[in-house]
């Protein structure tokens, strides 16, 4: 188990913040869980199999381009990543977002494959949406449907088109 953050430790990272120092070091080892990281430079945050549930990431610049940041099967639940640049390469493969925040957010070169974001708010997010990243993933149906009506198209969930696929079997041998 990971030590807290200690006071200390908060009051560097603030001091940090006010100069967009980078607080890898500050938080390598410790337990971020609900911490407040808003507004900081994390160029190397490897949380692979950790629990940075309930994070203030908010106008947070994470990882750094050209290195690969590992996120895989965390538990990052109800965070705040509104304003955040996602930076570099992040593998947030099997990583359980439900109930967080994108709003704003720049989440383009990110393998989030098989991981759940149910319930999660992308708001102007810029988002990459795709096999090679997305497979398995959860989303919300709402998440598809509202932009499908901004596009004016039709998109079905799978209950939806195994509907469609049966009608369709039936009423092609009339």
């Amino acid at each position: 188990m990971k030590p807290k953050l200690t006071a200390i430790i908060r009051e560097q990272i603030s001091l940090r913040r006010k100069k967009n120092l980078d607080i890898s070091d500050l938080i390598s080892g410790y337990d971020i869980c609900g911490e407040d990281l808003s507004n900081t430079t994390i160029e190397f945050c490897n949380r692979m199999d950790d629990n940075i549930s309930r994070c203030n990431f908010a106008g947070a610049r994470l990882g750094k381009e050209g290195v690969i940041t590992n996120w895989s099967r965390a538990n990052a639940k109800g965070c705040n990543f509104k304003d955040t640049k996602f930076l570099g390469t992040f593998w947030c493969r099997y990583t359980d977002f439900r109930n967080s925040t994108f709003i704003h957010a720049q989440v383009i070169n990110v393998d989030y494959k098989f991981a759940d974001f149910r319930g999660c708010d992308f708001c102007y997010a810029a988002f990459s949406v795709g096999t090679n990243n997305a497979l398995g993933s959860k989303f919300d149906d709402k998440f598809f449907k509202d932009m499908a009506e901004q596009w004016n198209i039709g998109i079905l969930t799978k209950d939806e088109y195994d509907k469609y696929l049966k009608w369709k079997q039936n009423n092609d041998n009339i």
